[in-house]
């Protein structure tokens, strides 16, 4: 036995890191719940992993190859031993390196944040703001101008959507911007808070994990540097359906006359600077 412990203290993407860095070939188990893993190392590289589910004393395969990896990465508590030696009878099923892997896992969960950001603001009522900037509305392009007249403060963006007859997703990022511009406003409850043990949102310039492990991952090197070495060997936004939202009432609302009173000044205006 090489190194065990709980992923509590050493999550599974400081592991990658050790293992990266030791170049060890080995097998590393993992039990949460009623799930047993089984991840193969093939000199540092991913070669395989697999999930099983527990029911009484029997295993029965769950998930398995990148899948499992997701899957596995996304564990939060569990325990896990790792232990040396030659998994090369294994059939390999994993095929991207674990840095690929990891990114990719933050990419997922950062879209399903944006996905449930999405589902909570169809439940929300924009409302028109009285005094809106001259200049954000000359600027607004010409769907944002048409959901202007169906905003009251008292439709959600889900039947706002179906008065339109477009999806939600497309919607919303009107409404955000028009948010932004200072046009309309949201309730505070859109705020969609993130879990607290996830990552930071993914942004375009991800850089490769560090080949520096963190602290808890040193930690984790110097106990596995009294362990041997093996000898090294040659490497083998869906649209979403808003049918029925409303109770088939009919939402197309007239904004109140100072908003609409408002909204042809800026009218005027940009048809004057034309």
């Amino acid at each position: 036995m090489s190194l065990q412990g709980n992923l509590t203290d050493l999550p599974l993407e400081d592991l990658l890191q050790v293992f990266a860095v030791q170049n060890r070939t080995g097998m590393l188990y993992m039990r949460h719940a009623d799930f047993d893993a089984e991840i193969c190392f093939n000199r540092s590289t991913l070669h395989s992993a697999i999930i099983f589910r527990r029911t009484g004393n029997t295993l029965r395969p769950w998930r398995q190859g990148e899948d499992a990896m997701y899957e596995l990465l996304n564990w939060s508590e569990g325990d896990f031993v790792f232990e040396l030696g030659n998994g090369a009878a294994i059939p390999q099923n994993v095929f991207h390196s674990s840095n690929y892997i990891v990114l990719e896992n933050l990419r997922r969960r950062d879209e399903e944040d944006e996905q449930q950001r999405y589902a909570n603001l169809t439940s929300l009522c924009p409302r028109l703001l009285p005094n809106p900037p001259v200049q954000a509305q000359i600027n607004l392009e010409l769907d944002q101008w048409r959901l202007l007249f169906l905003i009251n403060g008292r439709t959600t963006v889900a039947e706002i959507a179906q008065t339109t007859r477009r999806p939600s997703n497309e919607i919303i990022p009107l409404v955000l911007d028009m948010e932004k511009k200072g046009l309309i406003e949201l309730p505070a409850t859109s705020a969609v808070p993130v879990e607290a043990n996830r990552p930071a949102p993914a942004t375009n310039n991800w850089q490769p994990v560090a080949s520096t492990p963190s602290r808890q991952a040193q930690e984790a090197l110097r106990a596995m540097s009294a362990t041997p070495r093996l000898p090294e060997r040659s490497n083998s936004m869906p649209a979403m359906a808003m049918a029925g939202v409303g109770g088939g009432r009919n939402v197309t609302q007239v904004a109140p006359p100072k908003v609409q009173k408002s909204i042809l000044s800026g009218i005027m205006s940009r048809i004057r600077g034309m």
